[in-house]
């Protein structure tokens, strides 16, 4: 089943949480790399490059604005392609392809907009 994303205004954020099980401190690589249904790269990007020390755990980040993104709405469930992947020491060792919809909220004026539409709420406490 794909995962919506809710977009805000800004930047995307992309989270993976790492442990070194390793004996030695590792450098460690996080890319993102986002892709629509025909295959076509929309953005690639990447977050800083960290040292994992033994046996710690570190949540790896990577953020970028991304634009002209077709939003997943009821009716049209346009999808994405989010490939991952983690380098240690410049070697690419696992990469994970995600399928993912986008939507845009906001609540301003009183209103909750989904996709810049107005959505009508009925019975909420």
């Amino acid at each position: 089943m794909p995962m919506i994303i809710t977009l805000k205004a800004g930047p995307q954020l992309f989270v993976s949480e790492v442990k070194n099980e390793s004996g030695q401190p590792q450098q460690v690589n996080y890319e993102v790399v986002l892709t629509d249904m025909n295959g076509k790269t929309i953005k690639t990007f990447t977050g800083d490059k960290v040292t994992v020390a033994p046996g710690e755990t570190k949540t790896l980040k990577a953020s970028s604005p991304v634009t002209g993104l077709n939003f997943w709405s009821r009716g049209y469930g346009y999808l994405y392609n989010v490939q991952t992947s983690l380098s240690i020491n410049g070697k690419v060792e696992d990469v994970v392809t995600t399928k993912t919809g986008f939507r845009k909220t906001a609540f301003k004026d009183g209103m909750i907009y989904l996709n810049h539409w107005v959505m009508m709420v009925h019975r909420y406490v």
